[in-house]
């Protein structure tokens, strides 16, 4: 199962849902690429707690900065990509042939959850996402990414945040619309406290709920 999420299981009815997918006794890995600081990364302490709650009791974070492959990660029953710069974390996933063991976490059946940029990387590619964040400035302009492809693992583009960023950015709200109608594919805007459960590129559905982080 794949869980994409704008701000982690932050909320009560994600929870809910998860825990029909989490193995017992859960050992849980934290990927911090994206945020750049590695285990101090702020949003360590409240994930492990959500996944404390389901039973998990093993938790690890890793950077990938000093990994030569992620063969390291099927030891696993959940990984979780946390948020930050998505551009970094698929940079990072692109030189470690992330495709790869993806088919091996996928035929495992390991919980695979995203947090922001963790969710957008899993999409079909970055696209409408760099357009969104000029504003912010180009979270791409140190990374020098070429291919902005992501693992297209659900057939439609995911804006994390949305509530925040329609409110302190209204004119996305034509630029996401402009992007539908010209790609042709769907944006799912994802809400704090939502999340996309995947079984298959066009087989997921959408569970919204409250965050506790609001």
């Amino acid at each position: 199962m794949i869980i994409l999420t704008s701000d982690g299981l932050s909320s009560d009815a994600l929870l809910f849902e998860t825990k029909l997918y989490i193995k017992p006794q859960a050992k849980v890995i934290f990927i911090t690429t994206a945020s750049g600081i590695g285990s101090r990364d702020h949003s360590l302490l409240t994930v492990k707690k959500e996944l404390a709650r389901l039973g998990a009791i093993s938790f690890k974070s890793d950077s990938l900065s000093r990994r030569k492959n992620l063969d390291f990660l099927l030891e696993y029953d959940v990984i979780e990509l946390l948020g930050g710069n998505p551009f970094w974390l698929l940079k990072r996933l692109q030189e470690l042939n992330f495709s790869h063991i993806l088919e091996k976490i996928l035929k495992k059946d390991i919980l695979l959850i995203g947090y922001s940029a963790g969710s957008i990387v899993l999409q079909n590619n970055l696209r409408l996402i760099a357009r969104l964040k000029e504003d912010e400035g180009d979270m791409n302009a140190d990374i020098h990414l070429r291919d902005i492809n992501g693992y297209k693992l659900i057939d439609a583009s995911i804006v994390p945040h949305w509530q925040y960023l329609s409110k302190n950015y209204p004119h996305y709200r034509r630029i996401v619309s402009y992007y539908e109608r010209k790609e042709n594919e769907p944006v799912i805007r994802l809400n704090d406290g939502e999340g996309i459960f995947v079984k298959g590129r066009n087989d997921y559905y959408l569970i919204k709920g409250e965050s506790r982080n609001n």
